[in-house]
């Protein structure tokens, strides 16, 4: 039997570390569950890797890629353009697989998807991926007092209310995201929505893995003790992660234990990071590197701890930090925040690190202080094998494609 097409559809890059982290690996899995993925998505110009690689890893893994441009500017304008790019792209290449399902990532994707739906009777799946609208008044990028911003995030929750009701299926990263959207849409079943959250691949992030003599290496190239003990984040440094916040938190604990470093795993911002750690009297105890994903689990094996904090609000309650799953599959404990997606009740059940309320020295003080009672890092890597497996978020994936291709 001829594997089932679907198209799945994204705004996202995939020379982007999330393409990399969040979409490749997700595809590669439902591959190999008997479905031919078609994948659109929009490449930026200056990304992390070069197209070429990961053309290469998707013919490898049979999967068939149509990336396409993305633009930027004009603000809005380019934005309209590249969704029109994405609709064609989209009829076309549904035309030439004969896929019946559309798997739309964000809210970009579903408006083709949906658009394609109202025009061919094209099922699709709305994979939400967070409060999209929201997020961006939230974070400031459509101030309210703006009447084209505040049109446009008219336009998309009217359009998030079509997603919704028109999708086979929606997929939300948290249950509390869940949970409000059943609030908002009490004539959707509770089985119409999924909630998977952002996974981990547990085979590439697993300590054991790593070489003692491979840890040496590279504590020598970072210029550190062989007894430092490492407070690490990961990720980017943009709109939403507190990072003065978090160097507060950070100059603490090495004021606590005189053989401690901090390093940062970030593919830019290494200069604003430098003069915030210098503010702070630390930079000469900080380490930044930009990392190719496939050596980031070996960073991560030389950590104690992990941590990251993210600016709470409405929005936030949508989010699935892709780091947590990361670091606890690492074993690492770590510090967050509260009003972030699962995350606090995450913690709590799993006692896999320490939870910050106030952004202050006190709250920093009570959560380095309560490190020593978390689990330890066999718990942790068997709580993140039980709530971010890929695997099992992508047969949870699989199980929606088989009852909606």
């Amino acid at each position: 039997m001829a594997p089932k097409a679907v198209v799945f559809l994204s705004y996202d890059g995939m020379t982007d570390p999330l393409g990399q982290s969040q979409v490749l690996p997700y595809l590669f899995c439902l591959q190999q569950k008997g479905f031919q993925l078609h994948l659109i998505s929009f490449e930026k110009p200056r990304a992390l890797s070069r197209p070429e690689t990961i053309a290469a890893l998707c013919q490898k893994n049979g999967l068939r890629w149509y990336p396409q441009r993305y633009h930027k500017n004009p603000p809005l304008l380019s934005t309209l353009l590249d969704l029109l790019r994405m609709y064609r792209c989209l009829k076309r290449v549904q035309a030439q697989s004969g896929a019946s399902l559309v798997h739309a990532r964000g809210y970009i994707a579903a408006l083709a998807a949906l658009r394609l739906k109202q025009r061919q009777g094209i099922r699709f799946l709305f994979d939400m991926r967070g409060f999209w609208a929201d997020e961006k008044r939230d974070a400031g990028a459509w101030p309210q007092t703006h009447w084209v911003y505040n049109a446009v995030y008219r336009f998309f929750k009217r359009r998030e209310s079509n997603f919704m009701l028109q999708s086979a299926a929606a997929i939300s990263l948290t249950r509390a995201g869940k949970n409000w959207l059943l609030q908002q849409f009490p004539q959707l079943p509770e089985s119409h929505i999924s909630v998977i959250p952002c996974s981990t691949d547990v085979t590439l992030f697993n300590a054991k893995a790593i070489q003692p003599q491979q840890q040496a290496a590279l504590r020598q190239a970072l210029e550190l003790p062989e007894t430092a003990k490492l407070m690490v984040y990961l990720g980017s440094v943009g709109t939403w992660y507190l990072i003065p916040e978090l160097l507060q938190l950070m100059a603490l604990y090495l004021q606590q234990e005189p053989e401690a470093y901090a390093l940062f795993i970030c593919p830019g911002e290494h200069a604003h990071i430098q003069s915030l750690a210098q503010a702070q009297g630390i930079a000469h105890r900080v380490r930044i590197r930009a990392v190719e994903r496939p050596q980031i689990p070996l960073y991560l094996s030389i950590c104690r701890v992990a941590a990251f904090f993210i600016r709470p609000s409405f929005s936030k309650i949508s989010s699935s930090p892709t780091k947590l799953g990361e670091f606890m599959a690492m074993g690492l404990p770590c510090i967050s925040n509260t009003g972030i997606g699962d995350v606090t009740e995450l913690v709590q059940k799993h006692g896999c690190g320490a939870l910050v309320t106030s952004f202050n020295e006190a709250s920093y003080r009570q959560a380095l202080a309560a490190l020593p009672a978390c689990a330890p890092a066999e718990h942790i890597r068997n709580a993140a094998l039980q709530e971010f497996d890929l695997q099992v978020a992508a047969e949870k994936y699989a199980a929606l494609y088989r009852a909606h291709v």
